[in-house]
């Protein structure tokens, strides 16, 4: 089986869907400061590569986690 990887690189600035914001991240902390490093990631679901669960837009219980994931799967 051939694996095909459709994920995308999340960053600033990136292309979103329709009038969301682009993703942001903000150092909270530092190992200067803090002693540890930190950053505040904020996106939208929508943000790169997802998957829409059914429960997204209609009114049943299937999310992503009680789905197979054979699901995903499909021939070339």
């Amino acid at each position: 089986m051939r694996i095909v990887d459709l994920s995308h690189v999340i960053y600033e600035g990136m292309p979103v869907y329709s009038k969301d914001e682009a993703p942001s991240f903000e150092i909270t902390h530092t190992l200067e400061n803090d002693n540890y490093r930190m950053t505040k990631y904020q996106i939208f679901s929508h943000t790169g590569t997802h998957v829409d669960a059914p429960v997204h837009m209609l009114n049943n219980d299937i999310d992503l986690n009680s789905m197979k994931i054979s699901h995903f799967l499909g021939k070339q």
